[in-house]
């Protein structure tokens, strides 16, 4: 249990993965902003971008 706990805070509290989390976070309150973008918009503009990525970054 332990070790499962250890490996999930590993993977989380990657300093890439934050800058990820923080940058999508940024992104998508812009992209709620804007008149006319949605949410599904949204996700198919930045779709293509997760393809490039990690399984565990994606």
């Amino acid at each position: 249990m332990l070790e499962a706990l250890q490996a999930m805070g590993s993977v989380v509290l990657d300093p890439f993965l934050l800058l990820l989390i923080f940058a999508t976070t940024i992104i998508g309150v812009v992209i709620g902003v804007l008149p006319g973008i949605g949410a599904t918009t949204g996700a198919a503009l930045l779709l293509p971008f997760t393809l490039t990525m990690s399984p565990v970054h994606a």
